[in-house]
């Protein structure tokens, strides 16, 4: 299949691994392979993150997708804002959006310790699948925040997603690798950079 043709394309929480810069990059390539009018579904908390200019957001139903611009959308600009989790208006029988809530929603754009700080925040409320929602912005803003990588696997775990909290483990330690020693202490929240890699090396069960 060419540039132009493609119709549909799943995409699940594959842009959280990635730089704002290169998932901006990555979709705009993409839009150069989706017909006019194909649709981009993404993960639950890359939707309000991952628009460009290319892509609006579309709704279908209770959920959202991602919706190539036709040529005769210059620009193509938003036409729909994307419904907030909880927004009754996402669903056609009027009742909630399905999905966890978010903790962010109604706080405006945030810095990515801002958004950490909200997954913290509903992590201790004992909401956990709104710290997954935070958590994964916050990562999605600063891929190399290894903290808030650990309490992503962490708050995942605790919603019974053991691969996903394998992954941010792995993101984590990743991430500890790619920071500037110099200003790693002061990104750890306290921990000590080998203390942290020691409890992702074990949760992954590596020597």
């Amino acid at each position: 299949m060419g540039p132009g043709r493609c119709q549909v394309v799943f995409c699940r929480n594959v842009l959280i691994y990635l730089s704002r810069t290169a998932a901006d990059s990555f979709l705009d390539r993409l839009a150069d392979w989706l017909a006019p009018g194909g649709l981009v579904f993404l993960g639950y908390s890359e939707a309000v993150l991952a628009p460009t200019p290319r892509l609006q957001v579309q709704r279908l139903g209770p959920t959202h997708a991602l919706r190539a611009a036709s040529r005769e959308e210059p620009g193509g600009l938003w036409t729909t804002a994307p419904p907030r989790p909880g927004d009754r208006r996402g669903s056609p029988t009027g009742g909630p959006a399905t999905g966890p809530r978010d903790p962010t929603a109604s706080m405006g754009p945030l810095t990515a310790t801002e958004m950490a700080e909200a997954g913290e925040a509903a992590a201790r409320d004992g909401d956990h699948a709104g710290a997954v929602v935070a958590f994964r912005k916050a990562v999605f803003l600063d891929p190399d925040h290894p903290v808030a990588w650990f309490q992503l696997g962490v708050a995942l775990g605790a919603v019974k997603d053991p691969r996903g909290a394998r992954r941010a483990y792995a993101a984590a330690l990743a991430a500890l690798g790619r920071c500037d020693p110099g200003a790693l202490q002061a990104g750890l929240d306290g921990w000590a950079a080998d203390e942290l890699a020691g409890v992702l090396r074990a949760r992954l069960g590596r020597p």
